[in-house]
Order: C-alpha cells, then structure tokens, then sequence
C-alpha cells in the first residue's frame, strides 16, 4: 500500500524545492511589519524563501504565538 505524507511533510517536502535567498537580500522596502520565511539548512545556514507583507491575519496569528 502506497503511505501518503502526512500534512507537515507534504508542506515541508514543498518548502524544500523552493529557490532561496541569502538573508540579506530582503528589501530594505516594505512594511513595517511582515512576514519572513526562513529555512535552516543542514549546514545551519539560515535562508530566506520569501516574504508576506500584506496578509494581516496571517500577521496577527504569528504574533499571538511570538507574544505567548
């Protein structure tokens, strides 16, 4: 029988395939406040896969967690 991922695997298998940036290639312009996806790469290296700006709500659930 085939297994199937489970959510977080699909999602972290989706991730993984993304391109990345070094972290300091994030604009200097932008929203004050964002959204940054980073990756830590088996080497330790921290990585940035992209940026969300303008999403509010997905703003306020990661700062509920930050401020838990």
């Amino acid at each position: 029988p085939e297994t199937r991922d489970t959510p977080a695997e699909a999602l972290a298998r989706k991730l993984r395939q993304m391109d990345y940036f070094p972290y300091e290639s994030i604009e200097d312009e932008g929203a004050e406040f964002t959204v940054l996806v980073a990756r830590r790469l088996q080497t330790g290296e921290i990585v940035f896969l992209g940026e969300i700006g303008d999403d509010i709500p997905l703003l306020e659930r990661a700062v509920r967690k930050l401020a838990a």
